[in-house]
């Protein structure tokens, strides 16, 4: 979906000797640069809730506040209650029984009634999907093969999540994961890979309406970006097309005809955004300074908006690309190592969120409209939301708008130490 961040490509583990390494949080999700970014796996989901008469969560602001079904041909809330006054909250997300606690959020559906992660339940890391009726649901992992499995995105209502998990499929020297698909009437499904070479996929990115998937698998000759329907199964962009070329795709505008990642081109560390529509790929290189390397993360609506994070002169910066300027490096918070990254956006592409690395570690942050990097527990402060006293943002990893709510979910260290997952909802 376009504005779910989900955990970048596992080619992107060759960022890890670009920055200094994150929180050292194991829980997957949206790791600074220097954390492990190629291995992935996870769950996570909590508690029940009173229902009111329209089946919203009682104990919560309605922020599903629309007619959940109520999404247009571009995933947008026509809703009859669109407009109507929305309130915060702040939800820790919690964990799923068994094992050590640990939980992360990576995506929530665009009608934000379900978020969608890893949590560590009594069979290992899990995948996980998160609603306020159901509370916090293990999805399992693929057979054979050690346990372990991630969600990495979720379609417009919730009903379809996509991942990674660990498969006895997978014979790629260094891989371990196959891609995936989870439906509430199939369970988790495996999604196989391209024909030729080695045995290896990964699902990270989905479409508003759960049809097509993005992503990438091996081919015969390299690591390449490919979308996958039912239809007809992966679909090769052919961009890697020689030895060395290396690309992975991320997100999906809600028609499709726009998908982000990043590219090789070569068979050295050279990596630059790409952005890929029916008139062919496209490669808008990367921040000034520093090492080639950039990566989008997210996409717009209108396809217009790429947001992502690249290597610039002064470390790991997050970036904002447009036709018109090109990309804009985002800055980071003071104090610590330079880093930053922008993992998810609004649908039209005005707030990004993401994390930095501040005197205090890493912290989940904000542009807002163009404003300047904001830790993000000071914006929910700023809007009326509180955040648990003893609880560190880490993470931001997910954003959606229903109506005037706006709702994020991502990442903490909560009040007795341990990584859990958390939503927030406030007003514009």
């Amino acid at each position: 979906m376009t504005f779910a961040r989900t955990s970048l490509g596992p080619l992107f583990a060759l960022v890890s000797s670009l920055a200094l390494a994150a929180s050292g949080c194991e829980c997957g999700g949206a790791p600074l640069p220097g954390a492990d970014v190629g291995a992935r796996d996870g769950g996570g989901d909590v508690g029940s809730a009173a229902r009111d008469a329209n089946d919203h969560d009682a104990s919560l602001p309605d922020a599903n506040a629309t007619d959940a079904n109520a999404l247009d041909a571009n995933g947008r809330d026509t809703g009859a209650d669109a407009s109507t006054a929305c309130a915060g909250a702040f939800v820790p997300l919690g964990d799923l029984p068994g094992g050590a606690f640990s939980s992360e959020a990576t995506a929530i559906s665009r009608d934000g009634t379900t978020v969608v992660g890893q949590s560590v339940s009594g069979s290992g890391t899990e995948a996980m999907r998160w609603t306020a009726a159901g509370g916090m649901v293990a999805l399992g992992d693929l057979p054979g093969g050690a346990f372990g499995s991630r969600a990495f995105d979720v379609s417009g209502d919730g009903s379809v999540v996509v991942g990674t998990s660990q498969s006895s499929l997978v014979d790629c020297p260094g891989r371990v994961d196959e891609a995936f698909r989870w439906r509430a009437s199939t369970g988790m499904q495996a999604l196989g890979d391209l024909a030729g070479g080695c045995y290896f996929s990964y699902a990270y990115g989905i479409s508003v309406d759960g049809n097509t998937i993005v992503g990438g698998a091996m081919n015969g000759l390299a690591e390449s970006a490919a979308t996958w329907t039912e239809a007809g199964g992966w679909h090769d962009l052919g961009l890697a097309s020689i030895a060395g070329n290396s690309s992975s795709l991320d997100a999906i505008t809600p028609d499709g005809t726009v998908v982000v990642g990043t590219e090789r081109v070569d068979a050295t560390a050279s990596y630059q955004v790409l952005r890929h529509t029916a008139s062919g790929a496209e490669l808008l290189g990367d921040l000034p300074g520093g090492d080639l390397f950039a990566a989008a993360s997210a996409v717009s609506d209108d396809g217009t908006v790429l947001v992502g994070f690249g290597t610039s002169a002064s470390g790991t910066e997050a970036f904002r690309w447009t036709s018109a300027s090109g990309l804009v490096a985002l800055g980071d918070l003071p104090g610590g190592a330079f880093a930053s990254r922008a993992d998810a956006m609004t649908p039209d592409g005005t707030l990004v969120v993401g994390s930095s690395e501040a005197t205090g570690g890493t912290e989940a942050v904000a542009w807002d409209h163009g404003a300047p990097i904001a830790r993000m527990a000071d914006l929910l402060a700023a809007r009326g939301v509180t955040v648990p006293t003893g609880w560190h943002l880490t993470q931001a990893t997910g954003v959606t708008v229903v109506g005037t709510t706006i709702s994020v979910v991502g990442d903490a260290t909560n009040a007795a130490g341990d990584h859990e997952g958390w939503l927030a909802r406030f007003c514009p």
